[in-house]
């Protein structure tokens, strides 16, 4: 999940975590920012935490992502429209890995890596929208940045 606040995007703990983990191509901002000493750190406890911000073409490219869902665009919405939006998106991605179990040998070898990070960013959005749909019924609480 993103907040933006002024010039500063804010990029949460599991945001990161998809980078550094799941994407096969991380932009480079994002480790810069985020890794020191070349560990990058967060738990189950700290992953809904929003402790990497990103400031000029960093913050638009941010902005950009659209995996990355929008705070306030969310905390907008209702219950009910959010958790339609996590069922269509984890039919958009069935139907994904359907298509590509459809493929031939030579065909899914090509396609493999770009398939991989288009499931998992759908599978991101699905666990970013359930973090807000918890945010919102009041299960979990993360601080939202201001300033």
């Amino acid at each position: 999940m993103k907040v933006v606040v002024g010039d500063k995007v804010y990029i949460q703990n599991y945001d990161v975590a998809l980078f550094t983990n799941r994407l096969n191509s991380c932009p480079s901002f994002i480790m810069m920012g985020a890794v020191h000493d070349g560990i990058f750190m967060s738990s189950r406890d700290t992953q809904l935490d929003f402790s990497v911000s990103f400031t000029g073409e960093e913050a638009e490219e941010i902005k950009a992502m659209d995996y990355i869902i929008d705070f306030k665009t969310y905390s907008k919405k209702s219950k009910a429209a959010i958790s339609r939006e996590i069922e269509e998106t984890k039919v958009k991605a069935e139907k994904m890995i359907n298509s590509f179990c459809g493929l031939s040998d030579e065909e899914r070898r090509k396609s493999f890596k770009d398939v991989q990070d288009k499931i998992s960013q759908l599978g991101h959005i699905v666990v970013s929208l359930n973090a807000m749909l918890d945010y919102l019924k009041k299960k979990n609480r993360f601080e939202i940045p201001t300033a």
